[in-house]
């Protein structure tokens, strides 16, 4: 069969997912298909699109390899004294299982296949977030919330599970992430997502001050995540939570 190669060949994918260690092939054959069309918005975002669908595909089947046991990554959770503000920078209505998949691809396979220096002996292992969702499955998400445009409130971790979010694990390890479901780099949330965002800053973290409020970008220069206007929503979030 002829693949493109601008194509994953899920075939060859297909051949490696029951292996505890797929991620060692799979990761660097994606980011070696994505480099050949970076200069290529559109078939970057399909080739993107072939990943996340391929892996949410499987997550859901519950065919794809995943640890049974591994480290207690939440034993360094502490008090929570911040929130950190996301975007999905999706359209929104994104599916909480695609979220799951693009979690576990942007963070957990990319930390087992780079780890830092402490956890450099879990390479090779096989993937354990130690988190898990109310159907049983082991779950990836960052987030503890997911706020839609409605205003309706979706709990995806719990608060003494660590999110890996921030992209700052000291952060991470006193914080809970608020995301909200859509692309806001060039317009605000609407009304009902920011009063939803208010009442959940109200009703579960009361302890947080108005100045640890952040949004991802503050703690991870790299990216402009939650949007440029931030700062004006913000202060409608903090105003509105007192």
């Amino acid at each position: 069969m002829f693949w493109r190669s601008s194509e994953i060949n899920e075939e060859k994918w297909d051949r490696y997912i029951h292996r505890d260690d797929w991620y060692l092939k799979l990761l660097p054959d994606y980011k070696r298909l994505s480099k050949r069309v970076e200069n290529d918005v559109d078939l970057k975002a399909a080739l993107k699109e072939q990943a996340y669908a391929f892996f949410e595909r499987h997550l859901i089947a519950g065919d794809l390899a995943l640890g049974e046991s591994g480290p207690n990554w939440d034993e360094e959770r502490r008090d929570i004294d911040t929130v950190v503000i996301h975007h999905t920078a999706n359209p929104s209505g994104m599916r909480v299982s695609r979220l799951n998949a693009m979690h576990l691809l942007r963070l957990y396979a990319s930390h087992y296949i780079y780890p830092s220096k402490a956890d450099r002996y879990i390479k090779g292992q096989p993937i354990w977030s130690g988190h898990f969702g109310e159907s049983g499955q082991q779950v990836f998400y960052s987030y503890h919330w997911l706020v839609r445009e409605d205003g309706t409130v979706e709990r995806l971790l719990e608060d003494g599970e660590i999110g890996w979010q921030a992209g700052e694990w000291d952060i991470n390890t006193r914080s809970v992430a608020i995301c909200l479901d859509g692309d806001y780099r060039m317009t605000d949330p609407p009304r009902k997502m920011l009063a939803a965002v208010s009442k959940l800053l109200s009703k579960h973290y009361p302890q947080v001050g108005s100045d640890r409020v952040l949004g991802h970008g503050e703690v991870n220069p790299k990216t402009d995540c939650p949007g440029g206007n931030f700062q004006s929503w913000r202060n409608q979030l903090v105003k509105e939570t007192k």
